[in-house]
This record gives structure tokens, sequence and C-alpha cells, in this order.
């Protein structure tokens, strides 16, 4: 198992992804990076995702192998919220994350872990287009423009803002 973009997402991004050209996507793991952010951000997965068939990616690119463990952190900590898991509990803690990280893999991920990843991308790709400029991206500034500006007007924390206001109110309710 390895990185699948989610159906359409080829598709989608086909205007700026381009290696050759410096003004674009050097790489097709960007743009599932984009949508994985914003999987990670909304912390939500799609479970009925529907995923290319092949692998794009069987490992993090040369340019992500910096920051692979970062972005597997973050998929620990957007899942460790949503399984409700004890993070004082070092040893439930741990029996989790070993669901998530293996060291036999390319990617240091397990096949569970290669397919949450892969749901978070496919939920943010998803939510991007439903939240995003409907027509395909052409410029790639224009593109990071309007993907960032949803980061900051919090678009893109939309779920997770009201999942955690409502777990204030839970908290109140027992305080």
């Amino acid at each position: 198992m390895g990185f699948k973009l989610p159906k359409g997402c080829r598709e989608y991004f086909s205007g700026i992804v381009d290696k050759s050209d410096e003004k674009k996507l050097s790489t097709w793991f960007d743009a599932y990076y984009l949508c994985l952010m914003v999987g990670f951000a909304q912390a939500k997965v799609d479970k009925d995702i529907k995923l290319e068939s092949e692998d794009f990616n069987d490992d993090f690119p040369l340019d992500y192998q910096e920051s692979k463990e970062y972005i597997i952190g973050s998929l620990i900590a957007s899942e460790v919220p949503l399984r409700n898991i004890d993070i004082t509990n070092s040893e439930e803690l741990e029996s989790y994350i070993k669901l998530l990280v293996g060291t036999k893999t390319k990617t240091n991920l397990t096949d569970y872990g290669e397919d949450l990843m892969n749901q978070y991308a496919a939920y943010g790709y998803q939510y991007m287009r439903e939240k995003m400029t409907d027509m395909p991206p052409i410029r790639l500034e224009e593109f990071y423009e309007e993907y960032f500006e949803k980061f900051r007007d919090e678009t893109f924390f939309e779920i997770l803002m009201k999942r955690m206001k409502n777990q204030r109110r839970k908290r109140k309710v027992f305080i």
C-alpha cells in the first residue's frame, strides 16, 4: 500500500502540477499534501472514499523526507482526540500509535496508517472543492491565495471549531 489520490483530484490539480515548470507544484504529492492539511484541519476523514486504484507514491518524496515525522505526528495528533484516547494513559496512547506507525515500510506507517492518511486527504479534497472556487486551478499563485485565505478566515477549521465548542459546552455542564 502507499499514497493514493482521491478520484477527481488529478483532474482538478492538473493545471498546477508540472515538475518542469517552477511556477507550479512539482509533484502529485504536493497536491495530496494540500488536501491532507485540510483534512487534518477539519479533523475528519472520508471512509467512503473513492481513490485511484494505483499508488502514486509508495513513500514520502525526497522533498518531504525531512518532514515525514511531522506529517505522521499530525496524523497522530488528529486521530487521538477523535478516538477519545486518554493521552495521560501511556499504554493506550502507545497502543494506538503502533496501529498507525510501523518500521517495516518505506513510509513508516502501517497499512492502516496509510489508509487513514488517504482518508484525511480525500476528505480534505472534498472539502476544498466545496469551499473554494469551483473551477480547477490554472495559476498556482491564485490557488494559494484562496487556499491560505481559507485557513486565515478559519473556513478550513469549521468542523473542528464546532467540535471544540461542543466539548466546551459539555465541560461546563459537568463543572
